[in-house]
C-alpha cells in the first residue's frame, strides 16, 4: 500500500512575498482562511486534488522551557537505565493519581 502525503505547512516571515512565490512557481492556489496571515493551499485541479497544504506567518518564539528541553531532560534520564525508570515510574503514579485512576 502507497503511502501518500496528505497535509503539509509552510511557514514564512513575509507571507504575501512567499505567497507570490508559489503562485508564481507551482502555480498553486491559496485561499484565506481563519486567522489573519493564514491560507489553505490547493496544489491541484478539481480533478485531481493533489496534495492540501497551508501558508502562515512564523510565529516568535517565547523564551523558556518548552517541550523540547523537557523532552531533552526526560531522554537525559531515561539514558541512566537505573534512575530513568525510577524516574518514569514516579512520574506515572503522579499521572495517575491526577487521573484518580490510581
Amino acid at each position: 500500500m502507497p503511502n501518500n502525503l496528505q497535509h503539509f505547512s509552510i511557514n514564512a516571515d513575509n507571507v504575501e512575498r512567499a505567497k507570490t512565490f508559489y503562485e508564481q512557481t507551482f502555480g498553486w492556489q491559496f485561499t484565506a482562511w481563519g486567522p489573519p496571515n493564514f491560507y489553505l493551499i490547493k496544489t491541484g485541479t478539481d480533478e485531481d486534488p493533489g496534495v492540501h497544504g497551508a501558508l502562515q506567518r512564523r510565529r516568535e518564539i517565547v523564551k523558556g522551557r518548552g517541550r523540547s528541553e523537557r523532552r531533552q531532560d526526560r531522554q537525559a534520564k531515561v539514558r541512566d537505565p537505573i534512575r530513568g525508570y525510577a524516574d518514569l515510574f514516579r512520574r506515572y503514579r503522579g499521572y495517575c493519581r491526577e487521573r484518580n485512576a490510581v
